[in-house]
């Protein structure tokens, strides 16, 4: 894989996670807040995933790390 096709691929995942997250579902109920549940998730991740970039730097630890940065400041600020 070239490094074009595998930036491409990781933007596509990215979109489709923020596509996943934050599409206005229609239900009877109240929904609950995914950005309330997720964000221990994501801190905790975001830490464990810094750490391991700064130890051990690999470009896995660093993608996941960025990834979790951009997810963090999805759900701080929204999509838009």
């Amino acid at each position: 894989m070239s490094i074009w096709s595998q930036i491409l691929f990781n933007l596509a995942v990215i979109i489709n996670l923020i596509v996943a997250f934050f599409y206005p579902f229609d239900t009877d109920g109240p929904a609950p807040d995914p950005r309330t549940h997720l964000s221990g998730l994501i801190w905790a991740v975001m830490l464990l995933s810094a750490a391991v970039a700064i130890t051990l730097p690999k470009p896995s630890g660093i993608r996941t790390l960025v990834m979790t940065v951009i997810l963090r400041l999805i759900c701080s600020a929204g999509p838009q």
